[in-house]
């Protein structure tokens, strides 16, 4: 028996999701009727968070269930990388063969 049982895990559904998206859609709604203008761009943000959510769950619970280390360990990098990406590029675009880094 461990000394230290397991946390229990959250159960996240679909109405979860949907209870969520109620709540961005009266925050359209305040935004449109006090003119702030923010609406379109909050659900729209939502949107694509909720998308790239359900991408990225989906391809690490098939990652995940092949219980193979280096996959994990790839895939894992990967995210990093991509997550990383932009300042790797800014930091290489700033470095100069004569001069070494210097700010750009």
């Amino acid at each position: 028996m461990d000394p230290y049982p397991a946390p229990p895990v959250p159960d996240l559904q679909w109405p979860h999701v949907l209870l969520s998206l109620a709540f961005v859609g009266v925050n359209s709604l305040i935004s449109w009727s006090l003119h702030l203008h923010v609406g379109v761009s909050l659900v729209i943000a939502a949107g694509r968070c909720m998308i790239q959510l359900t991408v990225v769950a989906t391809v690490l619970q098939r990652v995940f269930a092949t219980k193979n280390s280096i996959t994990v360990a790839g895939i894992a990098g990967t995210f990093l990388l991509v997550g990383r990406g932009q300042q790797l590029l800014r930091v290489w675009r700033c470095l100069d063969p004569q001069v070494g880094l210097q700010l750009c």
